[in-house]
């Protein structure tokens, strides 16, 4: 029980934090009175170039590896004053800082990564986030079991699912995928449907959640990038 509690709170500050323009931090449309939207056919295929080695780095904090486009900037939070490497970040990148919008939101985050900004600041932000959820001791459930948790949980907050599986495996751990759209007001007050691709991983010990947030009609040409990231994923 403790553990759904934990992963319901977690996937619900997760979604509020999940996309952002430069701006203020977009807020998520208030929850549909309506039914659960309809389960979205899954996605057409698109033809995109597999993203080449070159193209990636890999980044590396105390707790996981992963690789990134190497034109994305790269937010290791996995430190004691969040306030401090918030204020740092701010200064150094004040248009990826308002994605984040405040070192609060940096709270049980482990990386935060953002794709750059058009040249005039006003751009959709890509952005990958990644939290941790411990399972406390408890024995790990099966990735099948999360993923309906979380499936229950999105459709409550309004999200239209496409593509979710449970079958997947990154760095030998069980993994699950969901793709969703969801409604957000963005900085200029507008309303925009983001595109979300999630990843569950599930250790022995820890449940963890890639979130990958693309702006509007970005999916498909982004999933060859988003795909061979998240793959790259391991815990140290």
């Amino acid at each position: 029980m403790r553990l759904r509690v934990l992963l319901v709170t977690m996937l619900t500050l997760t979604t509020v934090l999940l996309a952002a323009c430069p701006g203020p931090t977009p807020t998520p449309l208030p929850l549909p009175t309506q039914p659960p939207p309809p389960t979205l056919p899954a996605p057409p295929t698109v033809a995109a170039p597999s993203p080449a080695p070159d193209d990636f780095r890999v980044h590396e904090t105390a707790r996981l590896v992963i690789r990134l486009p190497k034109n994305w900037e790269a937010l290791d939070v996995e430190k004691s004053d969040l306030q401090a490497v918030f204020a740092e970040f701010q200064k150094n990148n004040p248009q990826l800082a308002a994605v984040v919008g405040s070192a609060d939101a940096l709270r049980g985050v482990a990386l935060w990564a953002f794709s750059r900004p058009a040249g005039d600041g006003t751009g959709f932000v890509d952005n990958l986030n990644i939290r941790r959820v411990s399972l406390a001791g408890q024995p790990a459930p099966s990735i099948q079991a999360l993923l309906d948790q979380v499936l229950g949980q999105y459709r409550q907050l309004g999200f239209v699912i496409g593509e979710s599986k449970a079958d997947l495996k990154i760095g030998a751990q069980p993994a699950a995928i969901i793709s969703y759209i969801f409604p957000m007001v963005g900085a200029d007050g507008k309303t925009i449907s983001a595109d979300g691709r999630q990843y569950l991983v599930l250790t022995t010990s820890d449940l963890w959640i890639l979130s990958y947030t693309l702006g509007p009609g970005q999916a498909a040409l982004l999933a060859p990038m988003v795909e061979e990231s998240a793959q790259s994923f391991r815990v140290k």
